[in-house]
């Protein structure tokens, strides 16, 4: 059951909202849960069923990958056949395992979540080495820019031509800040203009659109609140490692269930062995080029 690679991958599922492994309670099942619950203990994982949940997870990262579809653009994204084990991030869960056994009552473990956590991870991760980059340059401006839709669409325009001046020009934005609702709806609809359309391959949640040609990312609750504009490709390569996805899920054994109750002694043997191991791990990171591509500009009150 246990990962031979966890010691060096980190697991995100405390820092992305998701519960590494539920709490436990226990329950008065009827007859026939006994005997459904039986039959999930006794029974095989399922290679189908392990499949429609690899399936679903890889289209939801394709449909929610912000980080990768704007890399992509900029034709700055690379494969790697190496691994990068210091780089993997992910999931170790305990699942139910109804989901995973064929002729279950349980409906099928959905890969969305995972798929939304593991860009946020990234996203983050993003964020930190934009923070880096202008740390080490000092390329920031020298006032405040306020939570104002008007505001931040005219800094992007300052800071994309002060790149421009300096011979870069493949550039996006990202805003990192917590954005009430307000402020989002408004800024939507500063970008929103004629011939400001997104291509289909940038859609997805995280771009909120085009300041002309420059995508706008949102980093939600990104430390510290700022505005960044970088020449994409000219900053960084976004490399995804071997291998693309490693997914696997486990039965618990009783020997497995009778160590974990060690460790959880508000839970039972049976409880457990109702329970599946998921790991899901991806390896993504950034090959820095040039911090000079990056400026910034943070977000506060005004004096």
């Amino acid at each position: 059951m246990a990962d031979s690679a966890q010691v060096h991958r980190r697991d995100i599922s405390s820092s992305t909202g998701l519960a590494p492994n539920p709490p436990y309670g226990t329950l008065v099942l009827s007859a026939s849960e006994q005997q459904m619950q039986r039959h999930i203990v006794d029974s095989p994982l399922s290679t189908k069923r392990k499949k429609q949940f690899t399936d679903d997870y890889l289209r939801s990262r394709q449909s929610i990958g912000a980080t990768e579809k704007l890399f992509k653009w900029a034709e700055a994204f690379e494969v790697s056949p190496d691994r990068n084990e210091a780089a993997s991030a992910g999931f170790n869960h305990l699942v139910p395992k109804g989901p995973f056994v064929e002729g279950s009552n349980w409906a099928d473990l959905g890969g969305w979540d995972f798929a939304v956590a593991q860009e946020q991870f990234l996203l983050q991760r993003f964020n930190s080495r934009l923070v880096e980059a202008v740390q080490e340059t000092g390329q920031v401006l020298g006032k405040l820019v306020s939570l104002n839709a008007g505001e931040l669409v005219q800094v992007i325009g300052l800071l994309s031509a002060k790149l421009n001046k300096a011979g870069f020009n493949k550039n996006a934005a990202v805003i990192a800040a917590e954005l009430p609702t307000e402020l989002s709806i408004a800024l939507q609809a500063k970008v929103t203009k004629p011939g400001w359309d997104l291509p289909d391959d940038l859609r997805t949640n995280w771009i909120i659109g085009l300041y002309g040609t420059l995508p706008i990312v949102y980093i939600r609750s990104a430390q510290p609140p700022s505005v960044y504009v970088f020449d994409v490709s000219a900053y960084a390569t976004l490399v995804q490692y071997a291998p693309p996805l490693d997914l696997r899920v486990n039965e618990i054994s009783e020997a497995d269930a009778l160590r974990l109750v060690q460790e959880r002694p508000s839970t039972t043997v049976s409880e457990l062995q109702t329970k599946a191991q998921l790991l899901l791990y991806q390896t993504y990171d950034f090959t820095i080029h040039d911090k000079r591509a990056v400026y910034a500009a943070r977000i506060g009150e005004k004096a």
